[in-house]
């Protein structure tokens, strides 16, 4: 072909673009593929993986450049390999999403073990000081503290003298330190440390009786216990101390005559392990011989028993939360007396006898279950739970005894707690959570052992957090 015959075509070929260019601007087909083949990034399949980590949206193909189609030749049989080894579509988006996902694991609760609590397989290692503050400040610890506390009330062994006037013999009760001695740690407590005042009063029905059998009278005695309690927590809420007082009701009468105050107890208590469900203290209370001299009082003797004595109270408490409706409490307490008290009895034309008596080793078992009837929450605090629980106290070993002196051949003898050796009591109530951190609380006791202390109690506690 000559050079005018090429001339000529390539001018016919640049006018007819000129005419119609739209039909003559699509690239070659070969072109088209390598720029697909080049922007494999944007491809359908990269973007359905982004959007399934992102949102789940429907796919879309937006990202295709619109100027480019998709090639429908097959690939060549060296290219499958290049492009499955470096797209996405071989691993799931829901694999890449949850993998993800399963990255991102979820804060722990705060907990707190002790190193004592450690030594005893509670929790996997001692807490450290950020550890033990974070808890104590978490939800966790607070909601666990506001569980309703046990009521827990009773008292020790009361002495029994049995004496010859001559005339005839008196049997009953001689009150110690007001006739309300006895720390019960369990009383009006939980084993975590708290924050908080309370007031408690009790209701001891026929608590002491008498028979003078020169007169042919039997006499009985309720008492009334009122205490005044006050727990402080320190070192970040690992510890706490209370103070409880003890002040008996005027129930005196012509055979038993008492002082109003008891003897005051002092409770320091340590947090073993706690976390959002449960918590494990020990502790240890003493009670100290602050309460007055009690009196029985005959036809022809009058007795008297001083508090002398020391009592150091060990003792262990758990306590722990199913849900958010049932919870439940135990106590485990030795009483350990130190020293004695000292007794006396004047018999009339007969003198005066003195001698020194100890208070037997006792054990306690304070078991109870609560259930929330109308549960507080944040919204509001006010709250209303049933509770029962079982109390359970023997004596460890046998009574000390004195033998003060003989009228008619009969030796008049005094000795804690004569032949009681386990009293049994079942007490249930309910528990009235309110506003501002006051709860209210009231309950019943009966015994259900043949030993007793009391024919029956009542019980008012009111709480006050803070």
């Amino acid at each position: 072909m000559s050079e005018s015959a090429v001339s000529e075509s390539a001018a016919l070929e640049s006018a007819t673009m000129a005419i119609n260019p739209q039909e003559n601007r699509q690239p070659p087909p070969v072109k088209a593929e390598r720029r697909f083949r080049d922007e494999k990034p944007l491809t359908p399949v990269t973007v359905q993986a982004k959007q399934a980590d992102d949102a789940p949206a429907e796919p879309t193909h937006t990202a295709i450049p619109q100027s480019v189609t998709p090639s429908p030749l097959p690939l060549s049989a060296s290219e499958p390999a290049s492009v499955s080894a470096s797209e996405p579509a071989s691993e799931p988006a829901i694999a890449r999403g949850s993998t993800a996902f399963k990255r991102v694991s979820a804060r722990p609760r705060p907990c707190y073990t002790s190193p004592l609590g450690r030594y005893f397989g509670m929790g996997g290692s001692a807490s450290t000081d950020a550890e033990r503050s974070r808890y104590f400040r978490s939800t966790s610890r607070h909601r666990l503290a506001k569980m309703p506390e046990m009521f827990g009330v009773s008292r020790r062994f009361s002495a029994i003298a049995s004496i010859d006037e001559g005339s005839g013999i008196t049997t009953g009760d001689l009150p110690h330190a007001g006739g309300i001695s006895g720390l019960k740690v369990a009383e009006n407590n939980q084993a975590m440390t708290s924050d908080r005042i309370w007031f408690g009063y009790s209701h001891m029905h026929d608590a002491f009786s008498a028979v003078d059998e020169s007169t042919g009278t039997a006499s009985e005695l309720s008492a009334d216990r009122y205490v005044f309690g006050i727990e402080r927590t320190f070192s970040d809420g690992a510890w706490s101390a209370e103070l409880r007082l003890p002040i008996s009701g005027d129930r005196s009468s012509g055979t038993f005559q008492m002082d109003p105050l008891g003897d005051v107890s002092f409770i320091l208590k340590r947090l073993l392990h706690g976390d959002a469900c449960r918590a494990r203290s020990i502790g240890l209370g003493i009670e100290l011989p602050t309460g007055d001299s009690g009196r029985l009082i005959g036809h022809d003797i009058d007795g008297i028993l001083q508090s002398d004595s020391v009592h150091l109270i060990p003792f262990f408490a758990a306590s722990g939360r199913n849900g958010d409706r049932m919870f439940r409490h135990f106590f485990a307490q030795l009483d350990i007396p130190i020293g004695s008290d000292d007794i006396s009895v004047e018999i009339r034309n007969g003198g005066v006898f003195a001698d020194e008596l100890s208070a037997p080793l006792t054990a306690s078992i304070d078991a109870g279950l609560g259930y929330w009837l109308l549960v507080p929450d944040d919204h509001c605090d006010s709250g209303l739970a049933a509770i029962l629980e079982a109390q359970y106290t023997t004596r460890l070993g046998s009574a000390d005894q004195v033998t003060l002196g003989t009228q008619t051949g009969f030796p008049s003898r005094v000795n804690f707690g004569g032949v009681t050796e386990d009293v049994l009591n079942i007490t249930t109530g309910v528990h009235a959570e309110c506003l501002g951190g006051w709860a209210t609380r009231v309950a019943a006791s009966i015994p259900v052992t043949d030993d007793q202390i009391f024919d029956s109690q009542w019980i008012l506690q009111v709480n006050r957090t803070f």
